[in-house]
């Protein structure tokens, strides 16, 4: 049913969009805009926030999401894109 329902019309599906994997993808290229070399004034709160997790850099290693402590103050917005 998921595989009819986001195929495109011409494939027999119903040629909508997934939003899981839409909302991922949003995340992701936020992501992209936060570890650029830009010194725009919106990265200052989300810095704040990452900084208690190792700050960007996280998004440049390799590691176990299910190892990290990330119970502490950390919104969950920002658990999100450490997740994906």
């Amino acid at each position: 049913m998921k595989k009819t329902t986001f195929k495109k019309k011409s494939d027999g599906g119903l040629g909508m969009k997934d939003f899981v994997l839409f909302d991922k993808a949003l995340k992701l290229t936020w992501v992209k805009g936060l570890c650029s070399d830009s010194h725009a004034l919106w990265k200052y709160i989300p810095k704040s926030f990452l900084s208690t997790v190792g700050g960007t850099e996280i998004f440049q290693c390799n590691y176990d999401y299910n190892f990290l402590d990330l119970n502490g103050h950390l919104p969950e917005f920002y658990k999100q894109i450490i997740h994906h």
